[in-house]
């Protein structure tokens, strides 16, 4: 299912859809994107990932000066052993929402046209759950819990920290749109992977795991 996904900065990417061991989501459809644990080269080919769909909306912060300057650059969540570099992910040529390439599947990658970690809205930061190699950079996500601390460190020297406030399992054809990209009143982040069985004759993961968390404190200099 292909639909045409308007330019940047013309709304907020509140449904976006992304994939399988990647994966962001459209308007409640789930995407897959990545190979299932223990497959080879010659697996079954991943799911394309959808685009995003975006409501007609938009918000003060696409169009506000200094996205470069204050942008996330690194991601940190003691609990799992997570301390990478961010990459940036935007729409491909075909108007599908870039995915990070299986060579950085060690990297997680913060969609650009969602709200920056620290600013009101839901932030959304996506990674691989696996590879046909193993494990990816999201394999631990499952292990957090309500209360374990995610930092974000901005190119601005910012750090937001914030706290876990919910892990969900979610299927992809019930996927909770609205309560994953919906506007917020405050600063959040969602994380999202695919998660649960690896389905080969369904096509790959039918779960998404999204960890939904809020901003703890002001921001401050890392």
């Amino acid at each position: 299912m292909n639909t045409p996904a308007p330019a940047p900065g013309r709304g907020l990417l509140a449904y976006l859809g992304l994939a399988c061991s990647v994966l962001l989501i459209t308007a409640g459809l789930a995407i897959g994107l990545g190979t299932g644990p223990g497959e080879g080269p010659s697996g079954p080919a991943a799911p394309r990932a959808t685009d995003p769909r975006v409501p007609e909306t938009h918000p003060a912060y696409l169009s506000r000066e200094g996205v470069d300057e204050d942008a996330p650059v690194r991601l940190e969540i003691p609990a799992i052993g997570i301390d990478q570099r961010l990459l940036r992910l935007g729409l491909d040529k075909h108007k599908q929402l870039q995915v990070p390439t299986m060579a950085q599947a060690d990297r997680p990658g913060w969609y650009r046209y969602s709200p920056i970690p620290g600013d009101i809205g839901p932030s959304v930061i996506a990674g691989h759950v696996d590879t046909t190699e193993g494990p990816a950079v999201f394999y631990r996500l499952r292990e957090l819990d309500k209360g374990d601390t995610i930092r974000v460190h901005r190119a601005d020297g910012q750090l937001a920290v914030f706290t876990v406030t919910k892990v969900r399992l979610v299927r992809k054809s019930r996927f909770p749109t609205k309560e994953v990209y919906g506007p917020i009143r405050y600063a959040g982040l969602r994380l999202i992977t695919c998660g649960g069985g690896y389905n080969q004759d369904r096509g790959g993961y039918q779960r998404n795991l999204v960890v939904f968390a809020k901003l703890e404190r002001p921001l401050n200099d890392a």
